[in-house]
C-alpha cells in the first residue's frame, strides 16, 4: 500500500491525536489504523507539530541565548539541545540555528559588498 508524502490534513491532526489518547506513542499500531501514514510520519507530527506542550511562541531571547550556549556543548543535537528548554523541539531548535546561520552569511556578504563599494577605484579616483 502506497502511503501519503502530502501535508497533514486537520481531520488527519484530529484523528491522530485521538489515536495517541487511546494507544499512547504505539506509532506502529496507529499507522495500521490510519493506514496513509507511516508510524515514522505520525511519530514525527505527534513529536513535531502536535504534542500539547509545544510552545509555538516565536523563540525567546534567553532561549534563543541557550541554544547558542548548548551548540556549543553538544555540536548538532537538536533533541539534546530541546530537551534543555522547555516546549520547543528538535526540529524548532534546528530550523532556528540554520535560518542564524543564513541570516549571518546574509549579512556578512552585505558588509563585504559595501566595504568594496566604499574602496573602489572610482570613489577613489574621483576626490
Amino acid at each position: 500500500m502506497s502511503r501519503m508524502r502530502a501535508p497533514w490534513s486537520e481531520e488527519e491532526d484530529a484523528r491522530l491525536r485521538d489515536l495517541v489518547q487511546t494507544y499512547g506513542q504505539k506509532w506502529q499500531k496507529i499507522s495500521t489504523i490510519i493506514k496513509m501514514r507511516e508510524a515514522k510520519q505520525c511519530r514525527e507530527r505527534w513529536s513535531n507539530h502536535l504534542r500539547p506542550d509545544i510552545d509555538k511562541s516565536p523563540l525567546k531571547e534567553y532561549e534563543k541565548h541557550k541554544i547558542r550556549i548548548l551548540q556549543r556543548k553538544f555540536g548538532c543535537k537538536w533533541t539534546e539541545i530541546a530537551a534543555q528548554i522547555p516546549g520547543r523541539t528538535g526540529l524548532m531548535v534546528k530550523n532556528y540555528w540554520y535560518n542564524e546561520e543564513k541570516r549571518a552569511k546574509h549579512q556578512m556578504r552585505n558588509k563585504m559588498a559595501i566595504s568594496r563599494l566604499l574602496l573602489s577605484p572610482n570613489e577613489i579616483e574621483e576626490q
